[in-house]
This record gives C-alpha cells, structure tokens and sequence, in this order.
C-alpha cells in the first residue's frame, strides 16, 4: 500500500486520506477529525495524520510505516474508549491487520510474525483509555516537505 507521508515535527504526517476495508466490525460508526471506523469495517484515515511510524523495537522501514500508521489510528480508536474491548478482541484484530498489511507491503513472513508477536505480547497498554492522549495533525505539507520526500511510502 503506496502511502504519501512526509516528515514533520512529529515523524510522520499522512498527505493524503487513505480507506481501506477491515474485518473490525464496531457497533456503531466511529467518525472523528482524523479517521473513522464504519460498523461496514471501512476505516479512512485522514490528511494531515500525525502517527509515529514503528514503535518499541522494531526497525521503521517502508514495509512496516503503513501498518504501523494503521495500527496506530486502531489503538487510539480504543484509547479513546469509541471502541470498548474488554475482551481483547477488538485489539487483537488492529493487531492482526498490522500484520496483514506488513505482509501486503512486500515485508517477509518472519519479522511480520516477529513484530505481530511483539505486539501482541507488549502493546496492550497501549490500547488501554488510562493512555489517552491528546491526538494531533498538521496543516497541508510545505512544498519544500513534499519535495523533500518526493517519491516517499
């Protein structure tokens, strides 16, 4: 999955709005300024997403950066308590669609299972609301931001 992220103050800033279909099937729709979650699984994050790329151990590459930025909106989605998950499931499945697009993303088989392990086994307070933190976006990228990391994923 081709995504437009350039640098910013806060590693990564998404240039564009992304959709994709997901097997996370909420209650009722999730819409926010930054994403949104449908009870169809059709999850959009928006222009000007500020996530941090790999976390904890593992290597920031182009094969894990669309996952993570993936992840990262999943777990705010639960941090923000739209999402209840006191079973687990709903963390598992932002954690299992990590994977899913790690490995769309031409990343091979074992450090997609490596990092689904990690963070299966470390992230879940990541997901807990005690977490919740502010969440921030940027403005539309400079063009010298966007020319600086023409071509980027």
């Amino acid at each position: 999955m081709r995504i437009k992220f350039y640098k910013g103050k806060w590693n990564y800033i998404n240039a564009e709005t992304v959709s994709r279909q997901t097997n996370i099937y909420p209650p009722e729709d999730i819409i926010t300024k930054y994403y949104s979650l449908l009870k169809t699984g059709w999850m959009s994050i928006f222009d000007g997403y500020v996530n941090d790329g790999a976390s904890f151990i593992c290597i920031d590459t182009d094969t894990v950066r669309p996952g993570a930025m993936w992840h990262d909106a999943g777990y705010e989605i639960l941090r923000s308590g739209k999402l209840p998950d006191s079973t687990g499931k709903w963390r598992e499945r932002f954690d299992d669609l990590l994977k899913e697009i790690c490995l769309e993303d031409g990343m091979c088989r074992p450090r997609a299972w490596w990092i689904h392990r990690v963070v299966r086994r470390g992230a879940g307070p990541a997901a807990h609301p005690r977490r919740r933190r502010k969440l921030r976006t940027a403005g539309k990228p400079t063009a010298k931001q966007l020319k600086e990391n023409e071509g980027g994923k």
